[in-house]
């Protein structure tokens, strides 16, 4: 085979980013063209200088550079047309083809700070402060039909190169392994299920390993089986059938094990210099003890390891046997629901092996613990279970959560999935997923060759925390994510993952909150499909495809599907804030008791600390909480508005506060355990201690009257995506229907400590109140916590994108638009953009229903405004005509928090009237289209991101526009465009394995 060249560098900003925070400056260094990893990812990329012809150019996976005219076959990406594109880290803040063809205006009348916490006077644009991930809609092709396909693994085969790919076609039961192409017949195909040796064997997860299939399955006896252990089993090209290669003693017997995700897939620690190809790799499981099986809860849980070796890269796998290296210890003060996550394995020094093992899923049983040692001799025993055992070899340390069966507790990360970031010889972490945490993916940093090491976690991808009603309390949203795919881990990407909802209640419809997400490098994250009604479904890589299997029905039931890589471009959108009336006037904080501390921080006490500036105006404390046994919960009381008689808040208002947490990663004195944080934060009712009687305990000043709210970090903080925003929205007067009672009792949501019913004074001062979880310790934790608004009024609104000034008077919406321009009679207008990650999206149940993305202008009796309705995008056009369209299928717009908002509008004059037609993708669904004719033609000569009026703006993120002044493009043409992102003046895709160049 023809030797693989050693991997290098392709991430679009450096790894150390994501060390602990160290730098002053939260932005990372602007980005060169990146070096390419060879046969992977290719950066396809136009900088235009002068006219149309003159260009430097990328055109060979070499990424050398061509310079002059660009050829023949190319002139066809381009024709006559005019394009602007936000991205201050290229050549200024906005760039344009041609050149100075475009204006871009903007005006805000004051000064505040960018999403970075950088200064932005006035009449400044605000961009965000690191590059984000766009991504064009995708190409839906249907694969297989007529059964339910569950799929397994994507990989390659033993050459390294061609794509393998496992699936399973439920209803015969089959397991099926393709080679090169589903077109192909399957080089495997045998049952799911099977007995063998009088035992009954079923299937649950399956992963390729370089042309190694390995099978993970549960095993029972009887009829119906009564599960009771796991088997795994290996396969390779040549092999009659599947061979047996470890059979587990029974444990906890009546539970099923296993899921599609015990395994998250081999790990390669080293390669061959001379052919870049692994000769030894390793795989590491659980058993996945289910919980709430036949009305019990699992307690305990195994973790396994296997390893594969082969002379040279011309031979077979030789497979070792597999064993356990360990169980899980009893579970804290009894409580069961314990059972073992998805781990992963790393190097540990030069020659060693550390397993990272997650637990969960109960409250107090979640954590994170390693069982490292410095040869690679796995079969020598098993691992002790107590922090800091030594046994047979290995190391036990607990890193992120509870650290033992008493005192304080301290909840970890139970995180699932995992991907290798890095290669072998520069390895930068794992990829991990979230089980019920705020942010669905996140980066655990190498833990380096100490065992004693807790494990800094940074977030990488995820919506942010925003509280919905659920009666008396209510619980911030919470993502899971159960696997991730690697196209190749020895150069650590492309990645492929899906992020669904957690368990929280009163989502809205909550299935279609699921999406799949894609990276080129691990580090920029973007959404790339959509689909309505569909719970989490793994995703996998197939060569140059992600291939997606079927769900509960009716979305994908009987399909089996694929779209191809995604076209990507990472840049800096241009962020616009919608104005306000921001109220916050914080006061300073109620003494907490002891040894809790809450210190007031100016800009360069948390400068010292690593902490990059905060992304708002309002007042920055820093709250600690060491290790202590007993209930002291606590962390701090805040006045957020002003005590007079004309700043009291109505009862009638309806609250939106955000607010920004900072968790301090562990530090070995302050924090000495890592782990989560999670909060019970109250917002309600304010009683000033000076002007009424003393309450018993400080936190009784908001016991008569509010609304608790839970939410949760799972990660530390970093220099780049390390402010975590908190949304908290409330209405003082809004009920809820109390649980079981009939006739329905109807409850007001504010209630007092003791639980009854009590809605606030007429008129009040708002407060927060943050607690540790109730009932427990507060975790040992450390973080700083920052206020940005304060929004209360008798109407529905949206948060802003930005900060607001402090003024507490109303800010203007930010004005903005795109002009030198005039299109003719036929004309088309491309745009992209993206919904912010702590904005509106379809899941607030109270948004306001209209949303004016932008409006195309001419003049005040000639306008068109695209806006989004609920689950369609409508065009209103200043006669009072109006074009909306829907997604079909299973597919949805219906957009969530930091989707792709991609859409064109045609139109072809047809005598006195014209002839419209609106394409859109939204969230990532293929790009629909309709037409309507017989209305006026606007003619526009102005893009404003607004409405007609440039009043009211939505908050928005806005990547790139194409005009085309003389040109009605089709169906085709516009559909080809907002999948390839051809609008962008900067164009990057990603050219997987036999694509070659363009």
């Amino acid at each position: 085979m023809p030797p693989r060249a050693a991997p290098r560098d392709y991430r679009l900003f450096p790894p150390s980013t994501f060390a602990p925070p160290a730098q002053t400056s939260p932005y990372p260094p602007p980005a060169a063209t990146p070096a390419l990893t060879p046969h992977r990812v290719f950066l396809f990329r136009f900088c235009w200088y002068s006219g149309l012809r003159d260009a430097h150019w990328y055109s060979d996976e070499s990424a050398t550079r061509k310079d002059g005219i660009v050829p023949q076959e190319m002139k066809g990406v381009f024709g006559v047309v005019k394009q602007f594109q936000f991205d201050p880290n290229a050549s200024g803040a906005i760039l344009t083809r041609p050149v100075n063809s475009l204006q871009f205006s903007f005006s805000r009348p004051y000064a505040t700070v960018t999403p970075g916490g950088a200064p932005s006077p006035i009449n400044t644009p605000r961009f965000w402060h690191h590059t984000r991930l766009l991504c064009g809609a995708p190409t839906l092709k249907t694969e297989r039909t007529n059964d339910f396909f569950i799929v397994h693994s994507g990989g390659v085969s033993v050459d390294g190169v061609t794509p393998l790919f496992a699936y399973q076609a439920a209803g015969p039961g089959v397991l099926l392994v393709h080679k090169s192409s589903l077109a192909l017949p399957p080089i495997l195909q045998t049952p799911i299920a099977f007995t063998f040796q009088g035992r009954f064997h079923e299937i649950q997860s399956v992963h390729v390993c370089f042309g190694l299939v390995v099978c993970f399955a549960q095993v029972g006896d009887g009829n119906p089986a009564v599960f009771a252990s796991s088997s795994a089993w290996t396969w390779q090209e040549g092999d009659p059938s599947l061979s047996l290669n470890f059979l587990d003693t029974n444990t906890q017997v009546g539970f099923q094990r296993g899921s599609d995700f015990l395994s998250q897939g081999f790990r390669v620690l080293d390669v061959d210099p001379s052919t870049g190809q692994p000769l030894e790799m390793w795989l590491v499981w659980s058993d996945y003890v289910r919980n709430g099986f036949n009305g019990q809860l699992s307690e305990g849980g195994r973790f396994y390891m296997m390893r594969a070796w082969r002379a040279n890269t011309n031979q077979r796998w030789s497979v070792d046997p597999a064993k356990m290296i360990c169980e899980l210890p009893s579970g804290r003060l009894g409580l069961t629901g314990r059972h073992a996550h998805s781990p992963y394995v790393e190097r540990f020094g030069s020659a060693g092996l550390r397993v990272v093992c997650p637990v969960g899923d109960a409250f107090a049983n979640n954590r994170v613990f390693t069982v490292t040692r410095t040869d690679t001799n796995y079969a020598q025993g098993e691992a002790g279970k107590s922090d800091g055992a030594l046994q047979n070899g290995w190391t036990t340390r607990y890193i992120h959560g509870t650290k033992a069966a008493s005192g304080p507790v301290g909840e970890g990360n139970q995180f699932v999935a995992s991907a290798p970031h890095g290669y072998p010889a520069a390895p930068t972490g794992q990829i991990v997923g979230g089980d019920e945490v705020p942010h669905g993916i996140n980066l655990l940093a190498p833990l380096g060759n100490s065992t004693t090491n807790k494990a800094v976690i940074t977030r990488l991808y995820g919506p942010t925390a925003a509280g919905i009603n659920r009666g008396a309390n209510s619980r911030g949203y919470v993502f899971n994510c159960f696997r991730i795919g690697c196209a190749d881990p020895l150069v650590g990407g492309p990645f492929v993952a899906q992020v669904g909802p957690g368990n929280q209640d009163k989502w809205v419809e909550t299935n279609e909150a699921s999406r799949v997400v894609y990276s080129p490098d691990g580090t920029h994250w973007g959404q790339c499909f959509a689909y309505a009604n569909a719970p989490l479904i793994p995703v996998v890589f197939f060569g140059d495809k992600i291939m997606m299997g079927s769900s509960a029905p009716p979305a994908f039931s009987g399909e089996l599907r694929s779209i191809p890589l995604p076209f990507a471009q990472a840049q800096r959108p241009l962020a616009l804030c919608n104005g306000g009336t921001n109220r916050l006037d914080v006061g300073p904080p109620v003494a907490v008791t002891a040894p809790n501390t809450v210190t007031q921080l100016q800009p360069a006490d948390y400068t010292g600390l690593g902490v990059p500036p905060p992304p708002c105006l309002g007042s920055v404390f820093r709250v600690t909480s060491p290790a202590q046994s007993n209930i002291t919960q606590l962390l701090g009381i805040w006045r957020l508005t002003a005590d007079t008689p004309t700043t009291l808040i109505s009862q009638n208002a309806k609250i939106k506060v955000r607010f920004w947490v900072y968790p301090l990663p562990w530090n070995g004195a302050v924090q000495p355990l890592a782990t989560s944080t999670p909060f019970h934060a109250a917002l309600g009712q304010y009683r000033n201690p000076s002007a009424q009687a003393p309450q018993p305990e400080p936190k009784d000043q908001m016991a008569l009257s509010r609304e608790q709210f839970s939410f949760n970090f799972a990660e530390s903080g970093d220099a780049v995506r390390g402010w975590f925003p908190v949304r908290i929205d409330t209405d003082p007067q809004a009920t809820y229907a109390e649980p079981g009672t009939n006739p329905p009792l109807l409850r007001n949501r504010w209630q007092s400590d003791g639980g009854a019913s009590n809605a606030p004074f007429v008129a009040f001062p708002l407060g927060l109140r943050l607690l540790s979880r109730v009932g427990e310790p507060p975790n040992p934790c450390d973080f700083v916590i920052a206020f940005d608004c304060v929004l209360a009024e008798p109407t529905l609104q949206d948060y802003p994108s930005a900060a607001l000034p402090l003024t507490g008077s109303a800010s203007a919406a930010e004005q903005s638009s795109i002009t030198g321009f005039t299109c003719q009679n036929n004309w088309t207008i491309e745009m992209s953009g993206e919904l912010p990650d702590h904005c509106w999206d379809f899941t607030d149940v109270n948004r306001p229903q209209n949303k004016v993305l932008c409006t195309l202008y001419r003049s005040p009796t000639k306008w068109i405004t695209i806006t989004h309705e609920l689950n369609q995008v409508v065009l209103r056009f200043a006669n009072g005509d109006s074009l909306a369209l829907q997604a079909s299928n299973f597919q949805s717009f219906a957009p969530l928090r930091g989707s792709p908002m991609l859409f064109a509008i045609s139109c072809t004059q047809t005598g006195n009237n014209a002839t419209y037609r609106l394409s859109a993708s939204i969230g990532g669904t293929e790009v629909f289209s309709t037409t309507k004719a017989n209305i006026p033609n606007m003619q526009p000569t102005e893009i404003r991101f607004g409405n007609q009026n440039g009043t009211n703006i939505e908050s928005m993120l806005w990547y790139a526009g194409r005009i085309h002044e003389t040109q009605a493009r089709s169906e085709a043409q516009i559909a080809d465009a907002l999948q390839t992102l051809d609008m962008l003046v900067l164009r990057s895709f990603v050219i997987p394995p036999g694509r070659g160049a363009l």
